[in-house]
């Protein structure tokens, strides 16, 4: 990381003498680290701060503490090193909106009062913060993506969005029996939207039947009309109507969904995550996240909620290190660096994201894991596979959703 640090200000140091900025050859690199950045809302010149808005005692409050212990680790270890640019700590505001979106628009408004970027903002929230951000120019971090988050350049996404996680599925499993269980969560919405669509393009020939959480899910969700059910419910909601499922064929969920009630289920289980396994030697990022955990959060579980919300800082700390490199750490400085940044290194997470290309790198492999298998990890977990969508059907389906 320091090292990448130093050729970034040495690039800069070779520039600024190109073009006559600095007037002696003396004037060295460490002067130019020295050199004063503007300060702004969010920044005062010693610490950056980043917005947090969270469910942290409503229904979702399990899944999103989790979440938040992940990025508090990030930071930490950043602050361990010095901080952003080694010279400015980054300090991180929280507001709790217990689920409630009017909860989360005063949440919002009253943050962007005091921080240049948020850090993280609920699924439940993103509606209801979007009119600040636009307002207030500001860049957001989404712990999960859907194509139109991806798409906006105020959010910041690691993961695959989940229409294009449905799309990867039906074409990895053509002959399955497909079906989707699905709420009204943002997500969930999402989902059920992009199913017809998915289906089409993996030529199911109407081989996927959608449900959403009702009394009648128990008599539907069978094995004869599904060998395969995806399901993507927000936490907290729609457990009981889980309950007694006799369902026992494959189930697949996002790993970071945090449901609850797999442990009613008789079905195998398939968890949609990250593709490192949880190990310290799989990845160089995985050894950098573990050791962050034993420094900072010794007690924490093998959680992939926890991982992802690590991860998913990546981005915004490369962006606040390209600012303060330019002197100026301002929303305006971090949207433009965000719309117009080379490869971000994600550190074996996920695939480099660079916006710049034509057509732009994003995340788009995801990794299957199962309990019981051969050559687990420490979570007990074994890697079936790493799969990835057809690069032609993810155009059509980004066409086709997003009407461009």
């Amino acid at each position: 990381m320091c090292k990448k640090v130093r050729v970034s200000v040495y690039a800069l140091f070779l520039l600024l003498i190109s073009c006559g900025e600095i007037a002696t050859s003396e004037q060295s690199i460490t002067e130019v680290l020295k050199a004063p950045v503007q300060q702004a809302v969010g920044f005062d010149g010693e610490v950056i701060r980043l917005g947090v808005l969270a469910d942290l005692t409503g229904s979702g409050a399990n899944l999103d503490l989790a979440r938040l212990a992940g990025i508090e680790t990030f930071w930490a270890e950043v602050n361990k090193s010095g901080g952003i640019g080694k010279r400015v700590l980054v300090e991180l505001l929280s507001v709790d909106h217990q689920g409630e979106p009017t909860a989360a628009a005063i949440g919002a408004s009253s943050l962007a009062e005091s921080v240049v970027s948020f850090a993280f903002i609920s699924e439940v929230a993103a509606g209801a913060a979007y009119p600040i951000l636009v307002n207030e120019n500001i860049l957001a971090v989404s712990p999960t993506s859907t194509l139109d988050w991806e798409s906006d350049p105020r959010f910041l996404t690691h993961s695959v969005p989940v229409e294009i996680m449905i799309l990867t599925l039906f074409e990895s499993f053509p002959e399955a029996k497909w079906c989707v269980l699905a709420d009204r969560s943002p997500l969930g919405t999402n989902v059920s939207a992009s199913v017809g669509v998915a289906e089409e393009l993996s030529n199911l020939k109407e081989r996927v039947l959608l449900i959403e959480p009702s009394a009648s899910s128990k008599e539907i969700l069978t094995n004869d009309r599904c060998s395969h059910l995806f399901v993507e419910l927000a936490e907290g909601r729609h457990q009981e109507e889980l309950r007694g499922l006799s369902y026992d064929g494959f189930l697949f969920k996002r790993a970071t969904s945090g449901n609850s009630h797999e442990s009613s289920l008789r079905a195998q289980e398939i968890a949609i995550d990250l593709t490192p396994k949880w190990r310290v030697d799989s990845t160089l990022g995985m050894r950098e996240f573990m050791t962050a955990l034993i420094r900072h959060t010794p007690d924490a579980l093998t959680d992939s909620r926890l991982r992802d919300g690590y991860v998913s800082q990546i981005r915004l700390y490369d962006i606040l290190e390209r600012a303060f490199i330019s002197g100026e750490v301002t929303r305006s400085r971090l949207r433009e660096i965000a719309d117009d940044s080379g490869p971000v290194n994600m550190r074996s997470f996920v695939e480099d994201i660079d916006v710049t290309n034509k057509p732009k790198i994003l995340p788009r492999a995801i990794g299957l894991f199962s309990s019981g298998g051969e050559d687990p990890d420490d979570r007990g977990w074994s890697r079936l596979q790493v799969v990835e969508p057809t690069e032609s059907n993810v155009k059509s389906l980004v066409s086709k959703q997003l009407g461009n």
